[in-house]
């Protein structure tokens, strides 16, 4: 009978199944292994604007599971490989506080885990936008900055005895400038700056003389 020295080919073969089987039974019995990312920073998800709106969580799962957030305002399940993912938490309008969310995780087969994700602050901005703001001229420059968004709702209004009007310059970044085209005159004028949630400041810009028209 011929025999093999060391470990035979079927042998190993044999090992390897017996490996592989051993892992597949491990596979089918345990849950999914999150691993969780860093902490998103704070948030203001109400009034929409486009800025700073939802909170992105990053995690990794060691298989093929259906991943869900479990938390106020969560979107619907979705189905992941094995790897890292990302999910998005928009909550629109919700109370200002501190949210943990929590990830709950399925397999193939039903095993289930969940893990606590990073604390994500809720906030909302009751602070009206920092500014200064001159005239040259006819021409307005104006600088600006806001925590809780990315851009200013500006407006001038202009005032003399027996009139009042309004400049409407809309949406602008937090620095810039803008010719003002003011009805013939001299007028009195006040730059107000906006942001999304209504905070509003005021500055005085002295005169303004309207250019001939």
């Amino acid at each position: 009978m011929f025999a093999c020295s060391g470990s035979c080919p079927s042998e190993r073969w044999t090992r390897r199944l017996t490996t592989y089987a051993q892992r597949f039974g491990d596979d089918l019995r345990e849950p999914p292994v999150v691993k969780k990312g860093a902490a998103p920073g704070a948030i203001y998800p109400w009034p929409q604007d486009g800025y700073r709106d939802y909170a992105r969580y990053v995690f990794w799962v060691s298989k093929r599971s259906t991943v869900r957030l479990q938390i106020d305002h969560a979107g619907s399940p979705v189905v992941v490989s094995r790897g890292w993912h990302t999910l998005v938490w928009s909550p629109g309008r919700i109370q200002p506080g501190t949210y943990t969310p929590n990830l709950h995780a399925v397999d193939v087969v039903g095993n289930a885990s969940d893990t606590d994700l990073p604390p994500v602050d809720v906030r909302r901005d009751t602070q009206a936008p920092k500014v200064s703001a001159s005239l040259a001229s006819s021409r307005l420059y104006w600088r600006g900055s806001d925590d809780a968004l990315a851009w200013l709702a500006l407006k001038v209004v202009i005032r003399r005895p027996g009139a009042v009007r309004t400049l409407w310059l809309g949406k602008k970044p937090f620095r810039g400038s803008a010719l003002l085209a003011a009805p013939r005159g001299l007028w009195s004028a006040n730059l107000f700056a906006a942001d999304s949630s209504r905070n509003s400041t005021q500055v005085a810009l002295g005169s303004l003389r309207g250019r001939p028209g």
